[in-house]
């Protein structure tokens, strides 16, 4: 997962997480994930922003995607190819930091960002210009972030107000040329989801 403001060494902040030999996220997709299942198709590339353990990109090859999980921790990423290899699925898992990863043109059909809440307010606007352009036409985003409310459980990450993903603002990246979004949300508690598509894709 990348940085943030409140770590100042993300990989060692994770890495110490991640070192539990329990998959400390479980080994199930996130729900909010799970529950979009028909909007992904076999064959999809799909992108999995920050994919820890491994529980959403496994979940996702197994709906027949082409799955690409980029997370900064090893450890974590030792834990989700062992997680793969028991469910007989491939991903291609790169160790990358977000900050620095390269955002290819039309590259993925799906992009899955599930409590990306390391992103501070200064590196968002190339996240979700990233996400937008590396969506082919028509691409779907599926995210689930935090809004400001999350700080008052003090779990879920940096405690760092800054570094809380809003779902809202995140969404407005989506639409791609201009056109509006069709959007499924619901908020409950500090969570806001967002699964979104521009208006016309099929």
């Amino acid at each position: 997962m990348a940085t943030s403001s409140g770590f100042d060494d993300a990989r060692e902040f994770w890495d110490q997480r991640f070192a539990a030999p329990e998959y400390i996220f479980g080994t199930e997709p996130n729900a909010f994930l799970s529950a979009q299942a028909e909007r992904f198709k076999s064959g999809d590339r799909v992108l999995d922003v920050a994919c820890g353990e491994g529980r959403n990109s496994v979940w996702l090859a197994k709906l027949g995607c082409q799955v690409t999980g980029i997370d900064i921790s090893p450890l974590a990423l030792a834990k989700a190819r062992r997680l793969a290899d028991t469910h007989g699925v491939k991903v291609d898992y790169r160790e990358a930091d977000i900050r620095d990863w390269q955002w290819q043109p039309a590259r993925f059909d799906a992009v899955a960002c599930v409590f990306i809440q390391f992103a501070e307010p200064a590196q968002r606007t190339r996240l979700f210009e990233g996400i937008e352009t590396t969506l082919t036409p028509g691409g779907l985003l599926v995210l689930q972030g935090y809004t400001p409310k999350q700080l008052e459980y003090k779990t879920g990450g940096a405690a760092a107000g800054g570094s809380h993903v809003h779902g809202g603002a995140a969404a407005a990246g989506v639409p791609q040329s201009g056109h509006p979004a069709s959007a499924r949300a619901r908020r409950d508690a500090g969570r806001r989801d967002q699964a979104c598509r521009p208006l016309g894709a099929h």
